[in-house]
């Protein structure tokens, strides 16, 4: 297996000591949190703030073990967009992965994630490291659901932390493993669905705690189980709730006596409706969005609709394709806005070939997420604008360390922002200079300044092109530039309110030569990248680059002077480079071509 660490983990491990001490930490999990950034100097070294306990927030930095000035704590750099790995993955398959604020909660067939051996079959995933929860279950996670603190888990286990109650279903509370009743007795649970204080679950059961007429599908209610009408005849793969309507996918022919509900069906409270005609085969996953359902699984007609190929919609009174649909079994749905996320075993939607095994449908057609994954996808989980992936694969758009579970972030910028320069002109001014190649949606710039890299102030904005695919040059003149460095970064910012940084530029002012260029930008592969760094206090400087996924490639020492090295083993991709000294820390994002 892999074994693939983070600066911050690397770091971390070895320094864990090494901070309790210099913290004077009476309890590493007191109540009161300090965070890091309080805690720095500029150079990104700890200062000791002697009385103070409790823990320390790391969110948003990274920590770097240098050679000879220890450990430094820096912001962590810009994720890389495409697909990324979470830590050094899993060593089996994911079924399922539900979100809540920054954790991950993954489950599925694995007996290690990202090196933790006792993350059985279910794992957090905290941001930056893979943790336990409790000792795990003795079996298989086949569904995840969030509410609060409280994580419900589901399928084929029937001990949860050594509680042997915990049949098929448990909840977590964060510390211990609970029991819903007396569980169920069956085989598995594929699904769960939230709604309140009601807990529904589906799969392959015929008996919940003690409720004979609990036929494959149930809600526990907070003490005790209760039958849908009369249950169904086969299992539910999927459900989802909309207000009272419960809807319920699966291969069953028959819904509480419905004979035409066949493998989906809406239960309203009180009885079980069909959805038309139903749909030709077993269905895998069911996704709302306001009055539609969209429904995937293996089949090829939905309500008679023949294009509707493993994936379809229900408006409430007919049921419509999307496009020409997939070409293989479809096991997951995620929605998110007018963009519909489809995992499943297709190499290809809707005649896109680059489609593999995921894919997002804008409304009107098929798009795939970069290259795709090499192997099936059980799930999907939306957070902002990331989609957190898993399943079978080992590799996710070429990202190797992508094992069974990945993120993909947005590649596409609204804004192709060929260069940003910043110059000191007379009398006492500091020019900024921008081009963009095209431009999508752009309302324009915000142009902001620091003194110190860190705290952020507005300057002024600068109208954009909206969308052009010709070229364009911005200026901004800063009338009033602070003495010593000024830092200046610009935010684009769309017309839906979204928004990206540029990377940071510096410019001295009145007699400080402090300063740090790097150009070009981006740099082709075998050419010579130029770092010209300056200090009044005549000292030099530490280059470091790291990869995207923060490993250091790359370390020297760069004196007081121009500086051309070249880069030619780099192969193409995007980098974060990083100049300090010890009076300023440099951060600036590289593009190798």
């Amino acid at each position: 297996m892999k074994q693939t660490f983070t600066p911050f983990q690397t770091a971390l491990t070895g320094t864990a000591l090494f901070l309790a001490l210099l913290l004077n930490i009476q309890g590493l999990f007191a109540n009161n949190t300090v965070l890091v950034k309080d805690l720095l100097n500029e150079n990104g070294k700890l200062h000791n703030p002697l009385q103070l306990s409790g823990t320390v927030d790391f969110s948003g930095f990274q920590v770097i073990l240098d050679e000879c000035e220890g450990p430094l704590f820096l912001p962590a750099p810009p994720v890389a967009p495409g697909w990324n790995a979470l830590g050094a993955g899993l060593n089996s398959f994911v079924q399922d992965i539900a979100i809540s604020g920054s954790d991950v909660y993954v489950g599925g067939n694995f007996l290690d994630a990202g090196g933790n051996a006792d993350a059985d079959y279910i794992a957090r995933w905290d941001g930056s490291t893979w943790n336990a929860l409790g000792p795990g279950l003795n079996d298989r996670v086949s569904a995840i659901a969030i509410s609060g603190s409280d994580v419900y888990v589901g399928g084929g286990f029937t001990d949860a932390g050594g509680n042997a109650a915990a049949d098929l279903i448990a909840r977590w509370n964060g510390s211990t493993w609970n029991a819903l009743g007396s569980g169920l007795i069956g085989s598995v649970v594929y699904a769960i669905a939230l709604s309140g204080s009601d807990v529904y679950v589906g799969g392959a059961f015929g008996n919940a705690g003690g409720n004979a007429a609990a036929d494959y599908i149930a809600r526990w209610n907070g003490s005790t189980w209760n039958a849908l009408g009369s249950g169904l005849i086969g299992n539910v793969n999927a459900i989802a709730i909309s207000g009272s309507d419960v809807y319920v996918g699966g291969d069953f022919l028959d819904a509480g006596g419905n004979t035409a509900a066949d493998r989906i069906a809406r239960w309203n409270g009180s009885t079980w409706n069909a959805l038309g005609s139903g749909v030709s085969s077993t269905v895998r996953a069911i996704a709302l969005s306001g009055s539609d359902v969209y429904v995937g699984g293996d089949f090829q007609n939905a309500g008679g609709n023949a294009a509707a190929d493993r994936i379809a919609r229900w408006n409430g009174s007919t049921w419509n394709a999307l496009g020409a649909g997939v070409f293989s079994n479809v096991w997951a749905i995620a929605i998110s806005g007018s963009d519909v996320y489809v995992g499943g075993e297709f190499i290809d939607a809707g005649g896109n070939a680059a489609a593999d095994r995921i894919a997002r449908w804008d409304g009107s057609a098929w798009n795939a997420l970069g290259t795709g994954v090499t192997n099936t996808v059980y799930a999907i989980a939306l957070s902002g604008s990331d989609v957190y992936v898993g399943g079978v694969f080992t590799d996710a758009g070429g990202n190797a360390d992508a094992d069974r579970i990945a993120r993909w972030g947005e590649t596409a910028l609204p804004v192709e922002l060929i260069d940003f320069l910043a110059a000191a002109q007379a009398p006492r001014t500091t020019l900024l200079s921008w081009r963009t190649a095209s431009e999508q949606n752009n309302q324009g710039f915000d142009i902001e300044r620091s003194t110190d890299g860190r705290t952020w102030q507005p300057l002024g904005f600068v109208p954009g092109q909206g969308t052009t695919q010709q070229p364009r040059v911005y200026t901004f003149v800063d009338e009033r530039p602070l003495p010593g460095i000024n830092y200046y970064r610009l935010r684009q910012v769309d017309f839906d309110g979204k928004f990206e940084y540029s990377g940071i530029r510096s410019v001295a002012m009145e007699g400080s030569s402090q300063g740090v260029q790097v150009y070009p930008n981006p740099v082709q592969g075998g050419g010579l990248l130029s770092i010209h760094f300056a200090t009044e206090q005549d000292a030099a400087a530490t280059l470091r680059i790291f990869d995207a996924s923060g490993k250091m490639l790359h370390r020297e020492t760069l004196a007081n002077q121009y500086n051309q090295t070249g880069y030619g083993q780099l192969p193409a991709g995007i980098y974060f480079i990083e100049v300090t000294s010890d009076y300023e820390v440099w951060r600036e994002r590289l593009a190798v071509q």
